[in-house]
């Protein structure tokens, strides 16, 4: 039975000249023999990766901002942090709060 290559599309046996990996969601893909093939998808993985960290990163560091901001906005709200959908609502009111007062 032929199977096709992930990375360069190109048809190769099952004689074990190929490597196989599993993704969580999509199942199994495999690679022909070619070093650059499975070499391209592990860069593209590990670029995938500092992608996801670095919008997780800036996500937190955000969320973070905007919790201090509402935590000292009112009293009793040192040891709590809101509901994000009650965050937001929060900060849209603050929002509008500004811009009435240019």
């Amino acid at each position: 039975m032929s199977q096709v290559c992930y990375i360069c599309n190109g048809e190769f046996d099952d004689s074990g000249s190929f490597k196989s990996t599993v993704l969580a969601g999509t199942g199994v893909i495999q690679f022909c023999h070619k070093h650059e093939c499975w070499a391209s998808f592990e860069q593209d993985q590990a670029e995938e990766l500092d992608t996801l960290q670095t919008l997780f990163a800036m996500r937190w560091n955000a969320d973070m901002r905007a919790i201090k901001m509402w935590q000292a906005a009112g009293p009793g709200r040192d040891l709590t942090w809101p509901d994000h959908a009650d965050l937001l609502v929060w900060l849209l009111g603050e929002l509008d709060k500004k811009e009435a007062s240019k």
